[in-house]
């Protein structure tokens, strides 16, 4: 098998680049890109691709003139899988970033799927597996157009499981802000952030894609374009990094944005669909007026002390004598001095 894949890869530099032109160099997160070559079309944008048992490779291929091509991933006598499937570049953008689920073989139409809605990928023939996972091993890439290979590659699978995680356990933001949501993904190139459930009456499911294989995406959700035409989303800042794709979002009809305020859990999938669970987080959203007045209120030396500070002016103010309307100066205690003297005069007489 592995004389096999040391002769893909050298049809492939012979292919994209001609002898003359060199070899592919590898860059350092294990994917092989053509430096110094004009590449054909269509053709792989890397040339080698790794991942883990269960993962997800996502496969970029390019187009110039056409927008069409056949993938073919695996030789089913050979390597005991293989699977055919058309590709199509439906935006004219020059690409379709087609995601491999190495978990899903043999499930037909979600074993693969491209990134982009307006993109296409239809399985044509899967054989070797039903239901299950890839063998650890070696596979052969290709592409065809007009039934002869123009490029090919590998696709290596590692006995390790894929894993992801969600790297802070809760992210806490002010109404209509924007939340970033750090994910961590190692031998797989895509997952799921749900945001959201059908619990707290509004979800979001979202495509994430790392496109430079450094195992970190940055979801950004736009809070305040929740239920509306247009969410807005990205990851990284930069497809050049990375890719964020709204899947489905759920709200009941009597719902208006912006998004309420409230706790809404975060959930992280593995690959293109919510069925395998990998991490949990919370999102919590605040409003702005309430977290001031709260800050404002728990604070006894902001509450009590002013409170003091009147009572204290109030008391000093309002202290005075009773009025009992004699004169002034001829308090209480000269009135029995009066009325003793008058006593003791009257027993004299």
């Amino acid at each position: 098998m592995h004389e096999k894949l040391l002769s893909a890869l050298l049809a492939a530099a012979i292919l994209t680049a001609g002898i003359a032109a060199g070899a592919p160099t590898l860059q350092s997160h294990g994917h092989a890109n053509v430096t110094n070559a004009t590449q054909p079309s269509p053709s792989f944008a890397d040339y080698v691709y790794r991942i883990h048992a269960g993962g997800v490779a996502a496969i970029e291929v390019t187009f110039d003139a056409q927008s069409e091509a056949v993938l073919r991933v695996g030789d089913d006598d050979d390597e005991g899988y293989s699977l055919t499937a058309n590709v199509t570049d439906g935006n004219g953008d020059g690409r379709a970033i087609v995601l491999f689920d190495s978990g899903a073989v043999g499930s037909n139409d979600t074993t693969v799927r491209a990134v982009d809605p307006d993109d296409e990928v239809a399985v044509t023939a899967e054989t070797g597996l039903a239901n299950d996972s890839l063998d650890a091993g070696d596979y052969s890439l290709s592409l065809r157009d007009d039934g002869k290979a123009v490029s090919l590659g590998s696709l290596t699978v590692q006995a390790d499981a894929a894993v992801g995680e969600f790297t802070a356990d809760a992210v806490e933001i002010e109404q209509n802000d924007t939340a970033t949501i750090p994910v961590a993904l190692e031998g797989t190139d895509a997952a799921t952030v749900r945001v959201g459930s059908e619990a707290v009456n509004y979800y979001l499911d979202v495509l994430v894609v790392d496109r430079d294989g450094d195992g970190a995406v940055t979801l950004e959700f736009d809070t305040a374009t929740a239920d509306t035409d247009t969410v807005v989303v990205r990851a990284n800042g930069s497809e050049s990094t990375g890719i964020a794709t709204v899947r489905s979002e759920f709200s009941p009809s009597d719902s208006v944005p912006p998004l309420a305020v409230g706790n809404y859990p975060l959930a992280l999938y593995h690959g293109n669909s919510t069925d395998e669970e990998l991490s949990v987080g919370a999102l919590r959203i605040t409003d702005p007026a309430t977290a001031s007045t709260t800050e404002t209120t728990d604070d006894p030396a902001t509450t009590e002390q002013p409170l003091r500070t009147t009572t204290a002016t109030r008391t000093t103010a309002t202290t005075t004598e009773p009025d009992t309307g004699s004169v002034p100066g001829f308090g209480p205690s000269l009135a029995v001095t009066a009325l003793a003297a008058a006593a003791m005069l009257a027993a004299r007489r």
